[in-house]
C-alpha cells in the first residue's frame, strides 16, 4: 500500500497501532514508497523528522534531530564546540554539537560517533 497521508496507510500500522521502532522504519524503506523519508510520512508513521527533501526525481538526504518537538538540521560535527569549556554563565550555542551532546540527543545525528 502507498502512503496517502492517513495513519492507516502507514506500512507499520497493524492492529490499530503504529510500530515506530527503527527496524520498522528501515523495513518500510524497502517497500519503495516515494513518501518514505519525507516529512508527512515520517511524522505521521514514525514520529520522526524528515530524512529526505527535494523533488522525487532528485531527493536530498537530510541529517536531522528533534528537540522539544522541533526538527532541525544536525550541526557540523567539526563546529568546534565539543572541546570548549562552558559553565552556567556561558552555555554552548543552541543546536551545537556540545549542546546536543549535553542534552543526550546528538546520537540522532548520523554523523555522531554514537551512530
Amino acid at each position: 500500500m502507498v502512503f496517502d497521508g492517513s495513519k492507516e496507510s502507514c506500512p507499520n500500522y497493524e492492529n490499530e497501532s503504529l510500530n515506530t521502532g527503527y527496524d520498522e522504519f528501515i523495513r518500510a524503506g524497502e517497500a519503495d514508497d516515494p513518501a518514505h523519508g519525507r516529512l508527512d510520512y515520517n511524522k505521521k508513521c514514525f514520529n520522526i523528522c524528515a530524512t529526505i527533501t527535494g523533488p522525487t526525481d532528485n531527493p536530498i538526504t537530510k541529517n536531522m534531530y528533534i528537540d522539544n518537538e522541533e526538527c532541525s538540521e544536525c550541526p557540523d560535527p567539526d563546529d568546534g564546540t565539543i572541546n570548549q569549556r562552558y559553565n552556567s554563565d556561558n552555555l554552548p550555542p543552541l543546536g551545537s554539537v556540545r549542546d546536543l551532546t549535553n542534552k543526550g540527543i546528538y546520537g540522532m545525528c548520523s554523523d555522531s560517533p554514537w551512530w
